[in-house]
């Protein structure tokens, strides 16, 4: 699994992660991370959800306006 990077839409890096079960997060993890980011009251959040199950596919959080290196994405592609 892993993470990609970008700084105003630009692809900067990509975070590789472990691909253990123990280290990844269930779907309501996920939706949680996007109530916290909304709680935040974060610069910029996108989400993608899955068109027939509803569960979030990509999801994008910029903190601030003028930080670096505070973006975060997750991407959610073969769920079992």
């Amino acid at each position: 699994m892993f993470l990609k990077r970008y700084y105003f839409g630009i692809f900067t890096k990509i975070v590789f992660l472990s691909s253990r079960k123990s280290s990844l997060r269930t779907i309501e993890q996920h939706f949680d991370i996007i109530d916290e980011a909304i709680s935040d009251n974060g610069f910029r959040l996108e989400v993608e959800y899955h068109p027939e199950f509803g569960f979030p596919t990509v999801i994008s959080i910029d903190y601030a306006v003028n930080v670096e290196d505070d973006e975060v994405a997750y991407y959610l592609s073969n769920l079992q």
